[in-house]
């Protein structure tokens, strides 16, 4: 399959977005090719990322991707859109299962 190329413009916005969550800098043409590992180097580890995907995001919570572009749609877990792609990281996931895990044990001591 022939990927279309991606505007300097948009890797840039990406670099800019993504920079807190990663931890080398990236030149914004470095980033699309460290993706999809045209450089020769393999593609980014998911688990070395900072951010995931709406499925990694689905997996790691146990429920599927659309709940999780819901959630973030809702403003329940923190996320990132980038053009049409939705990015959670990984401390979101983080913060929100402990503010459920709160949310019940709160709910369970009433009564």
């Amino acid at each position: 399959m022939k990927l279309k190329p991606v505007p300097a413009n948009t890797l840039a916005a990406i670099a800019a977005l993504l920079g807190p969550y990663v931890e080398q800098e990236l030149a914004p043409h470095d980033i699309l090719a460290a993706i999809r590992g045209h450089d020769g180097r393999a593609a980014v580890d998911p688990a070395a990322r900072r951010v995931l995907s709406l499925s990694e995001a689905g997996n790691a919570l146990g429920v599927t991707k659309w709940t999780v572009r819901r959630m973030a749609m809702d403003g329940r877990i923190e996320s990132l859109k980038i053009g049409s792609l939705w990015k959670i990281p990984l401390s979101a996931i983080d913060t929100f299962v402990c503010v459920q895990a709160g949310t019940r044990a709160s709910i369970g001591r009433e009564g």
